[in-house]
């Protein structure tokens, strides 16, 4: 079948696919650049106040090392990177369990924030004859907390499956794989820096604590530069 492909149909797709490399390489450190105050932020002795809170911080400290982890790669690529044969076994050692993880995580982590999310909505029903605004917050909490668990299957999913596809071509050649595998790397990568980026304003717009966080901590700042 990859040996019927057009190859003008070839080129076009691969000449398109190549602009998603700088594209990807911009959403990395972009990503990275939003998500320092992101995490800044979250970590706030003011935002370790509940389980919500505490999912939040952990997703923003993945996130960060996650996106550190892409900028360095593209920092290798662009100062040259050796290539080393004899670490091929390893590499798919790797891939294996990386991809396995991925899947893993993937259908694990909706699972468990759907039971978080129940509970959410459980407390917020026993809370609203006390405090209807506290009862309102928890129902914001829980949204977040569900959208947050779809975007995050979204994004991780694929790259499970990115991994699995690698350890194929290991010992079988496929040219249409092979551009999936090649590409789908880099569409996947960008999903990701998308979904990180997203965070910071889901977060924002969603969560009353975290605009008061943030409030908070830029006038901190900005007393410190008038003093």
């Amino acid at each position: 079948m990859s040996e019927e492909m057009d190859p003008e149909l070839l080129d076009m797709i691969t000449d398109v696919l190549d602009k998603l490399y700088p594209l990807n390489s911009f959403m990395g450190l972009f990503a990275l650049l939003i998500n320092v105050p992101h995490v800044i932020v979250i970590t706030r002795k003011s935002m370790r106040t509940n389980s919500t809170n505490s999912l939040m911080i952990a997703i923003a400290i993945c996130d960060f090392i996650d996106l550190s982890v892409i900028v360095y790669k593209r920092v290798l690529v662009i100062i040259g990177l050796k290539k080393f044969d004899e670490a091929k076994d390893h590499v798919q050692l790797y891939l294996a369990l990386s991809g396995v993880s991925e899947l893993l995580v993937s259908v694990l982590h909706p699972v468990l924030a759907l039971f978080l999310y129940l509970e959410i909505r459980k407390s917020a029903k026993n809370i609203a004859l006390i405090s209807e605004h506290v009862s309102l917050e928890r129902y914001k909490s829980g949204r977040m907390v569900l959208f947050l668990s779809v975007c995050y299957m979204i994004t991780s999913c694929p790259l499970g499956i990115l991994f699995l596809i690698n350890i194929y071509l290991a010992s079988h050649f496929n040219l249409i794989l092979m551009m999936i595998s090649s590409y789908g790397a880099y569409i996947a990568s960008t999903l990701f820096c998308a979904n990180a980026t997203a965070h910071c304003i889901i977060s924002f717009v969603m969560s009353s604590t975290y605009r008061k966080s943030a409030k908070e901590l830029f006038r901190a700042e900005k007393k410190r530069v008038r003093m």
